[in-house]
């Protein structure tokens, strides 16, 4: 799993998408035209460059995906806020 937050760029995301791993995740405010990455919608107060810190993250990731499914079968399957 990897965010944007802490510097993370768009380029190194993708790097992580190329890397032979088994059920990558990512997370970001931009779109990115992978099955494995969601854009979240939600962004802190403080600065909306960033997706939410872990905590929250964690808790806003149900309304993304199916989190039980992506981690039985390793498929990230969209819910209620799809692209």
């Amino acid at each position: 799993m990897i965010c944007d937050r802490e510097s993370v760029t768009k380029e190194m995301i993708l790097d992580f998408h190329s890397l032979s791993l088994k059920s990558k995740i990512s997370f970001g405010n931009f779109a990115l035209q992978n099955q494995g990455h969601i854009q979240i919608l939600e962004t802190p107060k403080g600065n909306p460059a960033f997706v939410p810190n872990g905590k929250q993250l964690f808790k806003l990731s149900f309304l993304y995906f199916d989190i039980v499914h992506w981690l039985n079968f390793g498929i990230v399957k969209r819910t209620r806020f799809k692209d």
